[in-house]
């Protein structure tokens, strides 16, 4: 998504290319995968969704989790099992991303900052983050949020094309980025041209197209065939839905590619699980017909973020090389 920047004293957003990976990195950084399935290592999870609450007060054109699109009952995830993933996470002493949101708005939950609290005692290396698109957002539960251990929120206004274009943050949002301004706490540390945010605020056309979301985005028609294009997903995330359910992908809005459940399995046994590994050297070898969702997708299959930290690739001026 291409974010419309906003004027403000943060950094300022600049329209740029989204970076890609070249063939030759790609084919590294599927043979470092490769050679770790061989060798029976599964590195812990890079990114870890938990969505709490299984609804969104959004209308955003390309999501069917949006009001009015979203056929899902207002689940909401039982503390037992927000305490048991917690702990089991501290078990493993998780020093990675943390986010308590996936196709939701995680400021409908109420407990957001007791989750956030919890996991912050529980897990110091943890990168904690939300991401909202603002509407139920309050400088109250900004600073609540943060108080409770949040590392980084970023907020999503989602606006028509006419206010996109006009730079018009609804109500909610210029009232947070009004907060903003006036905090130096919310600014991070400045270097050379711009402050290393902790909140980021990116206005957004409602009506954008995206992914096809293994299927389910709206206003996206449907491949006409699976593509032949292998996927890095399963390697580096792990999403779980409020019922416990383990999903294969956090493009899977309703759950029907589940991987285990964890009201009857330990969260590593999932994701170590034989039946995990089968579909890692399916999506290895670019076979997304191996999955309901991902016969639907059109996801590139990486992240840049995962080729520095494999060593695969590095920043000069800015580009990837």
């Amino acid at each position: 998504m291409a974010p419309i920047p906003f004027l403000s004293r943060f950094r300022k957003k600049k329209k740029r290319n989204i970076p890609t990976a070249s063939p030759k990195q790609v084919d590294r950084l599927f043979a470092i995968h490769r050679t770790r399935l061989d060798l029976g290592e599964r590195p812990l999870p890079r990114i870890i969704h938990v969505e709490t609450r299984s609804k969104c007060n959004g209308e955003c054109d390309f999501c069917a989790a949006a009001v009015g699109k979203d056929v899902r009952s207002d689940e909401i995830m039982p503390d037992e099992i927000i305490d048991n993933l917690i702990r089991q996470l501290q078990d493993a002493r998780y020093p990675n991303r943390l986010s308590f949101y996936n196709n939701n708005e995680p400021f409908l939950d109420d407990r957001m900052p007791g989750i956030i609290a919890k996991a912050r005692q529980a897990l110091p290396r943890a990168y904690l983050e939300l991401k909202s698109n603002g509407k139920s957002l309050t400088v109250d539960k900004l600073y609540q949020v943060f108080q409770a251990g949040l590392d980084a929120l970023y907020i999503n206004d989602y606006r028509t094309a006419k206010q996109a274009i006009a730079k018009e943050h609804s109500p909610s949002v210029a009232k947070i980025m009004e907060e903003l301004r006036a905090s130096r706490r919310f600014k991070g540390h400045f270097a050379e041209t711009h402050y290393f945010d902790r909140v980021i605020v990116s206005l957004s056309r409602i009506d954008v197209a995206l992914g096809s979301r293994a299927g389910t985005a709206p206003n996206r028609s449907p491949l006409e065939a699976p593509q032949s294009v292998p996927c890095m997903r399963p390697f580096e995330m792990l999403t779980v839905n409020p019922g416990g359910l383990v999903m294969l992908c956090c493009e899977d809005l309703m759950c029907v590619e589940p991987m285990g459940d964890l009201n009857k399995q330990g969260l590593w046994e999932i994701w170590s699980s034989p039946e995990y590994d089968v579909v890692r050297r399916q999506l290895l070898d670019g076979d997304r017909s191996c999955k309901s969702t991902c016969a639907k997708c059109d996801y590139r299959g990486y992240t840049m973020e995962i080729f520095e930290e494999l060593g695969v690739s590095s920043h000069q001026g800015g580009a990837m090389i």
